[in-house]
This record gives structure tokens, sequence and C-alpha cells, in this order.
């Protein structure tokens, strides 16, 4: 049923595919299409978990499956900076072996969109690489996001892979002479 979802979508779908045509690749770029919708297409709304809080978030989950992914869900939260979010974890026993793994998703995201740009950074002590894509002219806002969960500290050997929902936002390059 889901392969069939799948192959209706990218019928329907049209547009750019991704360079590498596997599932990872062809997972990824479904939901990068849809991201601009919130993902509205790919959630299933009738199984889902609420995480109670400060601010409170209901997982949907995806109708895409992500490879190697233990879970891929749609997130709506109502905290600052909430939007929709696929959320795809995955869990080490070191963080070592966790540095590894996610060192082999970029470069399998790198191999599936050549053309965004990638950049890493430490966000109170988590080890996040954001990609985005790249124009000729400019950028937009970052739409992946790998996060490792403080690798660090040896019981968070998380890591979290996240496509921001939402329209983009386009950054363009002034040039001087």
């Amino acid at each position: 049923m889901k392969k069939t979802l799948l192959l209706l979508f990218v019928f329907i779908s049209g547009g750019t595919w991704a360079q590498i045509d596997d599932d990872f690749c062809n997972a990824f770029n479904i939901l990068i299409k849809d991201a601009p919708n919130y993902f509205r297409s790919q959630e299933d709304t009738a199984h889902y978990r609420m995480e109670k809080g400060d601010w409170p978030t209901r997982y949907n989950q995806c109708w895409i499956e992500i490879p190697g992914a233990r879970s891929t869900e749609v997130t709506h939260g109502s905290g600052a900076g909430a939007g929709c979010v696929i959320g795809t974890y995955y869990s080490y026993p070191t963080a070592a072996e966790a540095k590894i793994a996610g060192n082999k998703i970029i470069e399998k995201i790198k191999q599936c969109f050549p053309n965004y740009y990638s950049s890493e950074e430490v966000i109170k002590g988590d080890s996040v690489t954001l990609f985005g894509e790249q124009f000729e002219d400019g950028y937009n806002a970052p739409l992946i996001q790998l996060i490792r969960s403080n690798p660090n500290n040896p019981a968070e050997n998380n890591m979290r892979i996240s496509i921001q929902g939402g329209p983009r936002t386009r950054y363009y390059t002034i040039r001087t002479t």
C-alpha cells in the first residue's frame, strides 16, 4: 500500500528528482517536495502520539519510510519556532558509532542533492549539520538538519534528521564592485 502511494505521489508530483535513484533519495525527495505544504499529503493523522510538556507536540505517522530509520513522523508543535518537521530517529551504543553513522548519512544526502550547501555547527552541545538549496544568485534557508544529540554525553547517542516544513525563505547574494 505504501509503495503504491509513493509511486502515485511520484507520478503526480513531477518536477526534479534527487540525483541518485534509490529508496533513500526518493523518500527524501518526496518529503522535500511536500515540505512547502507542511507534509499534509504524507501524514497519517489517524495514527499519532502526543508529547505533553511546556510545548505540547503531536507526532503523526508518516506514509514515507526512510530506509534504516526507526520511525518517520510529521510533527506539529505549539512552541516557539514550531512548524512542521519530519523526524527520523536513530540510536547507537556509543557516540563514536553515532558519529560514523552520521557522517555516512551526510555523504548520502550530499550525493542525493549535490546542489545543496551544507554547514556544520554545534548548538547547545549538539552537533548539527544543515543542508539547503544553493542557487547561483543566493540560497534558501536550511531545509534538512542532521542532529547528533550531545556527542559528549554517552547516555545520549541519538541522531535525528529533520526536514523543515513550510515555505522556504530565499536569500539573495548582492554583488558589489
